[in-house]
């Protein structure tokens, strides 16, 4: 990245450079234009002022004007002389064709208005034209989603994310509104998944990722990318009956996927490569999001957006996922975007893994729990409402 943005400011020195170049050039030809020819070009430029008075001013004395400016020698003149007489004329003009293009204004905005070549931006009917390409967005072609609150305490997977204070009201309120702890670190340690007992033990979507991601980093992009369209497509079949709100539960991926799914984690090369980077996480979600930064830096881009329909299957890896972003920096350690509160959790105890650089079994959270607490702290001392935080 750092490599792109010194080609970037590269690029632009070299504009402003030859736009630069080009001025002194313009400036030293004109001038030494007026030096050589002065008189004939002053002599030129009077005669077209003499021109636009006979033929395009309808007021009285025009012909003694145009006399006036006829006699002035123009081998004496100066360029700021020059330039005087030319604005004199040219205030001539300003009254009327400042009516005249007032005029023309009203007549385009009466009979002629842009309106009419404007038609409503119909985004369903731009996703069916990139559906076939763009594989990955099939899941939400039916699905006629519109921005709602999320449903409380337990959010609908399509559901946007979470506030701080919607997420406490789900997990870390009791009856009264208080804070409690305890239930705010078993949320977030829920985060996690389940401990990380092998490839062939892990649930459906995270098995379907480390496929997609395995795929990726051995360099079968377009594979993984069919497959990731494969999904989705299959998870459009489900959308009649949900509304606007999405689907009320996870929704469940089919046999059939599933199945082309174990025969690629089968595969002897994608399984020699995800391994590896699987056994350094203790849990389900960090192992994937482990894989995920490895594909990455293996064989390019994967952005979120191909993958965004695992929103609809498994909510919490989905934002696990999200919120590693885009990397920023070619360094391993580069910085990520902050995560959501639905996946704190998972990312505190990712980059404790990173930095140990092994497998933690234990949830190691501190950094999340310690972000929250002094954050609701900070809202009791303030006596703010802990539900209304964001």
């Amino acid at each position: 990245m750092s490599g792109n943005v010194r080609q970037q400011q590269a690029a632009v020195e070299n504009i402003v450079l030859s736009l630069a170049f080009i001025l002194v050039a313009l400036v030293f030809v004109l001038g030494f234009a007026w030096l050589k020819a002065h008189a004939a070009i002053s002599r030129a430029v009077l005669e077209f002022m003499t021109f636009q008075i006979l033929h395009f001013d309808w007021m009285h004395g025009r012909y003694n004007l145009a006399n006036e400016i006829r006699a002035i020698p123009a081998s004496s003149l100066s360029v700021i002389e020059l330039l005087r007489v030319v604005g004199e004329v040219s205030a001539l003009f300003a009254l009327p064709l400042s009516i005249f293009v007032t005029v023309l204004g009203i007549v385009l905005v009466i009979y002629a208005p842009a309106s009419r070549h404007a038609t409503p931006l119909d985004l369903n009917g731009l996703m069916r034209v990139q559906a076939p390409v763009f594989r990955s967005i099939a899941a939400y072609l039916p699905r006629r989603l519109v921005p709602v609150a999320p449903s409380l305490p337990v959010p609908r997977p399509a559901d946007p994310a979470l506030h701080l204070g919607e997420w406490l009201t789900c997990h870390a309120l009791n009856e009264t509104g208080a804070f409690q702890r305890d239930q705010a670190v078993a949320a977030l340690e829920t985060q996690l998944g389940k401990p990380w007992s092998g490839i062939d033990q892990a649930p459906g979507p995270a098995r379907m990722m480390i496929a997609v991601c395995g795929l990726h980093a051995c360099r079968r992009r377009k594979e993984a990318a069919a497959l990731l369209g494969l999904v989705s497509e299959s998870l459009a079949a489900n959308a009649a009956g949900e509304g606007d709100t999405g689907p009320d539960h996870p929704l469940v991926l089919s046999p059939s996927i599933m199945q082309a799914v174990d025969r690629i984690l089968a595969e002897s090369d994608v399984r020699n490569i995800v391994e590896p980077v699987l056994r350094q996480h203790g849990f389900v979600t960090t192992a994937v999001m482990g894989l995920l930064n490895f594909a990455r830096a293996r064989a390019g881009l994967l952005p979120p957006a191909q993958f965004n329909f695992l929103k609809l299957v498994d909510r919490n890896l989905w934002y696990a996922l999200q919120s590693l972003g885009f990397p920023v920096s070619e360094t391993e350690d580069g910085p990520f975007p902050n995560p959501k509160i639905e996946a704190l959790g998972a990312r505190a105890h990712w980059q404790t893994e990173r930095a140990e650089g092994t497998a933690l079994v234990l949830p190691h959270i501190e950094m999340a729990i310690e972000l929250m607490v002094a954050r609701v702290t900070a809202a009791i001392a303030k006596q703010q409402q802990l539900k209304d935080l964001r």
